[in-house]
């Protein structure tokens, strides 16, 4: 969210009128992953884009701040199916224009305010639903000694995004032949989810 604000830091202009919003341009990083922005004002959606790109305006709009008051915006994002975890998303504003009938803005971007980037702000997060042998074993007789290509086992959500910082569990897989297993956990037990050969 950013703040129009009439009046500057201190809200305390002696203009006697109000700041309009009319146009507003953001820069975006990582905007291949975005498939919709929106700029609402409170619960009414002021409007939308799709497929953003690196660099996304928003023109024609009225939003007032009154007198020495403020409004508060906020900018929602809808992403694609594919996505890479823990990719953060920036967003700042690179250009803004008042109506020039009431209050302007003193600089060209209005303060280019930019979203924060803390640990786990404006961070995209793949949530795995299932685990996938992306590297299975070639088939090999049981009877035969030989070294198998190690087995990759990932951690995916339904649209096939890696999850890079899952930490669940393995159950033991059933074996209803009675082939021994390498590391195979104990009955009714589970293993961690790491980095191994089974």
């Amino acid at each position: 969210e950013f703040i129009v604000q009439d009046g500057g830091d201190s809200q305390n202009d002696a203009d006697l009128a109000a700041t309009e919003l009319t146009d507003i341009t953001f820069g975006v990083t990582n905007a291949s992953f975005i498939d919709q922005l929106a700029l609402y004002n409170g619960s009414t959606k002021i409007a939308e884009v799709a497929d953003p790109g690196t660099s996304v305006s928003f023109n024609g709009v009225s939003v007032t701040a009154t007198d020495n008051g403020s409004t508060t915006l906020r900018l929602y994002a809808t992403f694609k199916d594919v996505i890479t975890d823990k990719l953060k998303i920036s967003i700042s504003i690179t250009s803004a224009t008042a109506n020039p009938d009431y209050s302007v803005f003193a600089d060209a971007d209005a303060g280019a305010a930019t979203t924060a980037l803390g640990t786990n702000e404006n961070k995209m997060e793949v949530i795995a639903s299932y685990l996938k042998f992306t590297n299975p074993a070639s088939a090999t007789g049981a009877s035969i000694n030989v070294a198998f290509t190690p087995v990759t086992l990932e951690a995916r959500d339904i649209n096939e995004n890696l999850d890079l910082d899952f930490t669940g569990t393995i159950s033991a897989f059933s074996n209803t032949e009675g082939l021994t297993m390498l590391n195979a956990p104990a009955a009714n037990n589970t293993i961690p989810f790491v980095s191994g050969t089974y």
